[in-house]
């Protein structure tokens, strides 16, 4: 088997999501329902990332273009997002114990999504050196139907151990959960690493490898004034990025709030959308090819999307909740294959670590946006009762996905690739 081929490079996706999705449906049960904190301290944290990924992942990418070493960046950022992962699990374990424990769990929390989120820009621009070689639509959707797999696998063997009376080392419940997630992690990280090879590149050593100055960073930054294609999608991005990204973070809360969806039917309906997300990703090929246009395929997706959240908002039965989610996570494959598609296609192709470190920058600004529009929202609706602040917290991230149609429009079709 060729070893820098897709099914080798997809098995990242399937192992950072197989732990990414425990902390996703997880941690805000813990924080919430069990430690009886407010949902601040989850989004809090994400948005204090994204600050810092502002300040540091420009200067990563640019240093990573020029060395063009890919893998060793991937490595180092991903197995300190696993060690941040399992002193995450084992703090949360303690904190039952010593409740001054609890700013160590955040502090961990935060590091994980710091790292996890830098280990993707280093990531994703492989995509651009395997669609020399392979369908660019082929290997973008596969990438996150594989994805969508580790999710479905790391939810299932989480809802087993926070089900059962397990207990390894004094860990048990949702703190045995992380650690567990952090270790398969690790072992399918560790697969990748030795199976794929990552091409080798022509370097000039005489060239500093590191910005001169933060002046010059900086000018490296606004490069997105003359790429404005780039700028016009991804702040389309930012927009409909956001409302899965806050929905991830609270849809485990909504079904037990609203939907009143005890935790193994909560799993249930999480793993269907999960399957519809595979399933949506691997059709993502049939889909374009049937419209025929890339641009006019994702805009199409994204109206759909944001209908399906505002009848998700207006959904009673448990039953029509499930089956919506199922809807969006079918919505949610194709959108998101569809993105890194035409992502990898209007950006410059000698700098793919800087602009997918761009690309996770606005994606990471979305999770500032949309958890302090959910806080504002479950707020300033407090007074109509708790199922009905839910609700219009879920009706305002439609809101913002139907705004981003209206972006996506000023995105003009002209391709570097």
């Amino acid at each position: 088997m060729e070893k820098s081929n897709p099914w080798i490079w997809s098995l990242y996706d399937f192992a950072n999501s197989l732990a990414s999705i425990i902390v996703s449906f997880y941690f805000s049960l813990f924080v919430v329902s069990q430690l009886g904190k407010s949902d601040v301290w989850v989004s809090v944290p994400v948005a204090i990332t994204t600050f810092l990924l502002l300040a540091t992942l420009p200067f990563l990418g640019s240093v990573i273009d020029k060395v063009k070493r890919y893998k060793p960046a991937l490595y180092t950022t991903t197995i300190l997002a696993i060690c941040a992962l399992i002193l995450l699990g084992i703090f949360a374990s303690k904190i039952i114990l010593n409740s001054n424990l609890f700013i160590f769990v955040i502090i961990f929390y935060f590091l994980f999504q710091y790292f996890y989120q830098i280990a993707m820009a280093f990531y994703l621009p492989f995509l651009q050196s395997l669609s020399q070689r392979h369908s660019r639509d082929f290997v973008a959707s596969l990438g996150l139907a594989i994805g969508q797999l580790g999710n479905i696998v790391g939810l299932a063997i989480a809802f087993f151990i926070v089900g059962s009376d397990l207990n390894i080392l004094g860990l048990s419940k949702i703190p045995l959960a992380f650690c567990f997630g952090a270790i398969l992690f690790l072992i399918f990280f560790f697969i990748f690493n030795k199976k794929f090879k990552e091409e080798d590149y022509h370097i000039d050593r005489q060239v500093s490898f590191l910005p001169r100055s933060f002046k010059e960073l900086f000018a490296q930054f606004t490069i997105l004034k003359k790429e404005k294609n780039v700028l016009w999608y991804l702040i389309a991005y930012y927009l409909f990025a956001d409302a899965i990204l806050t929905l991830q973070l609270f849809a485990s809360l909504y079904l037990d709030k609203v939907g009143l969806l005890d935790s193994g039917l909560r799993t249930v309906a999480f793993s269907i959308g999960l399957l519809t997300a595979v399933i949506g990703a691997l059709l993502t090929p049939w889909f374009h090819k049937k419209i025929g246009n890339l641009k006019r395929a994702i805009s199409i997706i994204i109206v759909i999307w944001s209908l399906l959240l505002f009848v998700l908002a207006l959904a009673i039965t448990p039953t029509q909740m499930t089956i919506i989610i199922g809807l969006n996570g079918l919505a949610f494959g194709i959108l998101f294959s569809l993105s890194r598609i035409i992502y990898s296609k209007i950006i410059p192709k000698d700098e793919p670590a800087k602009y997918f470190g761009m690309y996770v920058l606005f994606e990471r600004f979305a999770s500032i946006l949309g958890p302090l529009i959910w806080s504002f929202s479950t707020i300033i609706f407090a007074f109509a009762g708790e199922e009905t602040k839910y609700r219009f917290a879920i009706g305002s991230l439609g809101v913002l996905v139907l705004i981003s149609y209206f972006v996506m429009r000023k995105v003009k079709e002209e391709y570097y690739s």
